[in-house]
């Protein structure tokens, strides 16, 4: 791939500045080092690849200093990759006048994100780091891992810490006890799998034949689905309700249980002077008026409390609340 002409000179680079051999060593990179780095390493060997795999060797050099889990190398190096090429293509569209207002924007937008973090830590970095801290067996190292975390936040911000040379063979100790932490996190995190596959050692020792038992994922997850409808049943049955209730109800938008897409939830609860009961966070395939009442009036006939409704409460928009709404409801 071609080099990038630059504006000025070979050592400074649009938006970015100066392109500069190596990071500095007190703090973790910004985007705008990152790429100052990346374009002093593609001016050398005019190979994007190779330049983005020497200049992560130097982030990765100042991040392995720190205890905050990492991505994978081959994520961080596609991630320099990506930025390289978004500011090409801001190059490339700047001074064409059919873009000029949206170039103007995307380019704005990119220097905003410049002097920030490149970050490249995983996503439940501080969850790591704050379990790591609560199972700590020394107040010195509990006070280590919270000084990485304070330290990761304030690399995240506005910078006004840095990061001190460390001490190779206790540096290798640490990320040693470092990893055997992350392993426990990976076992806790996958104990319902293992359950999900118990072995069939089990039903023997309990004196059950194993020929008549069904141990398989299916089977389990049909058993605690019984299992759930049941304890459903009981809470309605032993549900006491007062005379007077007040109905209310909410709509989000989540994750759908199956796959990966989402999905509109009507969440209705009742209160009353003793009582507060969530009905049900049901299920709607939009957000119409209709499909909320028939929501609501299916959840309060099947706990037998709509004769008990005096007040509703909700945050629906206007459209949806008028005649036909109050109409179908009927209370």
């Amino acid at each position: 791939m071609a080099l990038p002409k630059h504006t000025r000179s070979a050592s400074v680079v649009d938006i970015i500045g100066n392109a500069s051999p190596d990071l500095p060593p007190s703090k973790l990179p910004t985007v705008r080092q990152v790429l100052s780095v990346f374009f002093h390493e593609l001016h050398s060997c005019n190979n994007v690849r190779d330049a983005a795999r020497g200049t992560f060797n130097n982030v990765k050099a100042l991040w392995s200093k720190t205890h905050v889990p990492r991505i994978n190398d081959d994520k961080a190096i596609i991630k320099i990759e990506s930025l390289y090429k978004e500011w090409r293509g801001i190059r490339r569209h700047q001074d064409d006048r059919l873009l000029m207002k949206k170039a103007e924007a995307r380019r704005a937008a990119f220097e905003e994100g410049l002097d920030k973090l490149f970050d490249v830590s995983k996503k439940d970095a501080d969850f790591i780091l704050q379990y790591m801290e609560s199972r700590a067996s020394s107040e010195g190292d509990k006070k280590m891992y919270q000084e990485e975390r304070l330290f990761f936040a304030d690399q995240c911000g506005p910078r006004i810490g840095f990061n001190g040379n460390v001490d190779v063979e206790q540096l290798q100790k640490e990320r040693a006890r470092r990893d055997k932490e992350e392993r426990k996190i990976r076992r806790l995190l996958a104990a319902n799998a293992k359950r999900m596959r118990e072995e069939t050692t089990k039903p023997v020792d309990g004196g059950i034949p194993v020929a008549e038992t069904n141990i398989n994922e299916r089977s389990i997850r049909r058993s605690r689905e019984s299992q759930r409808e049941d304890s459903a049943k009981n809470i309605m049955a032993s549900f006491e309700p007062d005379d007077i209730l007040t109905l209310h109800w909410d709509g989000k938008i989540v994750p759908s249980l199956q796959g990966n897409s989402s999905q509109d939830r009507q969440a209705i609860v009742v209160t009353g002077v003793t009582t507060t009961q969530l009905l049900g966070a049901v299920p709607v395939p939009n957000g119409t008026a209709r499909e909320i009442v028939n929501a609501v009036m299916g959840q309060l006939e099947a706990w037998k409390i709509k004769n008990n409704i005096r007040a509703v409460s909700f945050d629906t928009t206007s459209v949806n609340t008028g005649e036909p709404v109050f109409f179908s409801f009927k209370v």
